[in-house]
């Protein structure tokens, strides 16, 4: 588990007057953010993992996944911060760190993101923030979206399963189509355009990535 996820992590509450959101503001005063330190702690273990005898170096993926459930469609959303009945949060994390990992290093196999964020920009629009404070890099948009990374990735095996919209809402297949429009060229330009494949459902997640890394 990655510092502040799975069993390291911290249970309950994750807006913006949690121990979460408290622990990822200090380390931003500092020049510092989880999604960094996490980013580091995943190094850290692929590079133990390339030393050892009974594990392939080339055959590395990584499989990112939420368990974060999805709001309805018709969520009523304007009920006001610090009262009950706040709609369930996104938790694009894990996801965010999988990509900014295989954009760094060229040696991973094949990438698979489950029930993430489709792109950081819509979080801006609208007033209901449903994005926890340490799954957000200051100033990334400045680089760049989710479909930018995505992009960076090709000719390699990406899968983007089941995301989830700004307001933690399913995104229809349609949807996730036009937001990774940009991603999907980059891969027909690579000459890699069935190497992406863009999933509205989570289904067959487990299958897709053995048969990337055989």
């Amino acid at each position: 588990d990655l510092r502040g996820m799975g069993e390291t992590g911290w249970r309950g509450a994750r807006g913006r007057e949690s121990a979460t959101t408290d622990r990822s503001a200090s380390l931003q005063l500092y020049g510092e953010s989880f999604v960094g330190q996490r980013l580091r702690d995943l190094h850290m273990v692929l590079s133990h993992l390339r030393q050892r005898r009974d594990v392939a170096p080339g055959k590395i993926g990584l499989w990112a996944e939420s368990f974060a459930e999805p709001n309805a469609a018709d969520t009523v959303l304007s009920v006001p911060h610090g009262v009950d009945g706040w709609p369930r949060f996104a938790e694009p994390g894990c996801g965010l760190v999988a990509l900014l990992a295989a954009g760094h290093d060229e040696r991973l196999a094949a990438v698979q993101v489950t029930g993430g964020l489709t792109d950081y920009r819509s979080v801006l629009s609208h007033h209901a923030v449903l994005v926890p404070h340490d799954a957000v890099v200051p100033g990334m948009l400045a680089a760049g979206d989710l479909r930018d990374l995505a992009a960076a990735i090709a000719p390699r095996p990406l899968r983007i399963a089941a995301p989830v919209d700004h307001l933690n809402r399913a995104v229809n297949a349609a949807s996730l189509r036009t937001e990774y429009a940009r991603s999907a060229a980059a891969y027909r330009a690579a000459g890699a355009e069935s190497s992406l494949t863009l999933a509205s459902d989570r289904g067959g997640s487990a299958q897709w990535l053995i048969e990337q890394i055989p």
